[in-house]
């Protein structure tokens, strides 16, 4: 849990206000603000565990879906501190930037995950489909998929 508390807190005093803050002489209120950023940081991970949500890395960064319609964006790859605290956390991440380029636009075709709520087989690309289903599909492209077992996975795909 250490190293958890260590890439929030990491991740916190990263931002430019933050930083901002200190340059100026304001040690204590950069701090209180760093140590509720990685308070809410650590309720956000929990309610992704609680809700079983997952991280997605694309090209522009990465994504923690936390519940159907709820999440959270930054710049960056799964060397990022959230990704990390993530991966540590054991929360499902599917990285898409391994994808190749000539393959990227098939992606467009993958049905989007329903936290909560999936839509009935077969799945097209804008129904929302079980978190396995759409991380096998991601696979068969070439992503990474992270603390997720895909083995016996049946794609249903509408034709």
């Amino acid at each position: 849990m250490t190293n958890i508390f260590r890439l929030l807190r990491q991740h916190a005093k990263g931002w430019w206000y933050f930083k901002d803050l200190r340059s100026r002489g304001r040690h204590e209120e950069a701090r209180a603000k760093e140590h509720k950023s990685t308070r809410s940081l650590i309720g956000q991970l929990r309610e992704t565990i609680k809700n079983s949500g997952y991280l997605s890395i694309g090209r522009g960064g990465w994504t923690l879906h936390i519940d159907d319609g709820h999440t959270l964006s930054h710049y960056g790859g799964i060397a990022a501190d959230i990704p990390q605290a993530c991966n540590l956390l054991n929360i499902p991440i599917i990285d898409s930037t391994t994808i190749g380029d000539d393959l990227i636009v098939q992606t467009l075709s993958i049905p989007l995950v329903g936290i909560k709520r999936t839509d009935q087989a077969p799945f097209h690309s804008m129904a929302y489909a079980p978190l396995k289903q759409v991380a096998q599909r991601y696979k068969n492209l070439g992503a990474t998929v992270y603390n997720l077992s895909l083995q016996n996975i049946i794609l249903e795909v509408k034709t």
